[in-house]
């Protein structure tokens, strides 16, 4: 129990000083010490035919879970264990694999960074992608680092880094938004009706009618117009 407690505590202090959620609403960090404890205690049930059985049921039953789980669990959707992959052919991301589309994905998103210059703007991303600030090895603006909608965003922030900025690239992804709900929109529109407004060009990612994966929808925003 103090060694579960301490594990506890530890994942505790890392997500109150290194992660903008508040742990308590992170339930996967309490999994690992409790599952670890439960199994402690259904192996310390008194040494009967039927608490052994029972205890070896449940301890089967969590494994083969755990495995299907594994196996199959698709976050961030359509990227089980299972299934084709692909070398990713980029510098930053040497050696992983990813589904064929995942990674045709991430490919058009670091040609289009090039293609258009954007390492000579201001590159802002949203949504819930901040990995792009590595994948295009960029530095974020000030207070545009970590923008996932709903929980963190500020409207405000972005629109004063746009109307500030003589050059911008902004890539936006709205189909995570879609799913489940579509009332974290709101948050973005001020922005998107800016984007609208204020865009020189905009240029769609995907060559595909229909995305395959949440971030298969990539649209380009590059400006000012004056």
């Amino acid at each position: 129990v103090i060694l579960s407690g301490a594990c506890l505590y530890a994942c505790f202090l890392f997500e109150e000083f290194f992660s903008l959620m508040d742990p308590r609403l992170v339930p996967i960090y309490y999994a690992g010490p409790c599952l670890a404890l439960g199994f402690f205690l259904l192996l310390r049930q008194p040494p009967n035919v039927a608490a052994r059985l029972m205890a070896s049921s449940a301890l089967a039953v969590t494994l083969a879970g755990s495995v299907a789980y594994s196996l199959n669990y698709n976050h961030p959707n359509l990227n089980p264990v299972l299934g084709d992959k692909v070398d990713v052919a980029i510098p930053k991301l040497t050696g992983l694999k990813e589904s064929p589309e995942r990674a045709d994905t991430l490919g058009r998103l670091v040609d289009a960074f090039e293609d258009h210059d954007c390492r000579n703007r201001t590159v802002v991303t949203f949504n819930a992608t901040p990995v792009l600030h590595y994948l295009f090895d960029a530095e974020p603006p000030l207070g545009t680092e970590y923008l996932y909608v709903p929980y963190i965003f500020d409207a405000d922030a972005v629109l004063r880094t746009l109307r500030q900025s003589p050059r911008w690239c902004v890539f936006v992804s709205w189909n995570w938004l879609d799913w489940p709900k579509r009332w974290p929109r709101p948050a973005t529109e001020p922005i998107m009706d800016y984007l609208r407004g204020h865009s020189t060009e905009i240029i769609r990612l995907s060559p595909r009618a229909r995305p395959v994966h949440p971030y298969d929808d990539f649209m380009l925003y590059l400006g000012p117009s004056r």
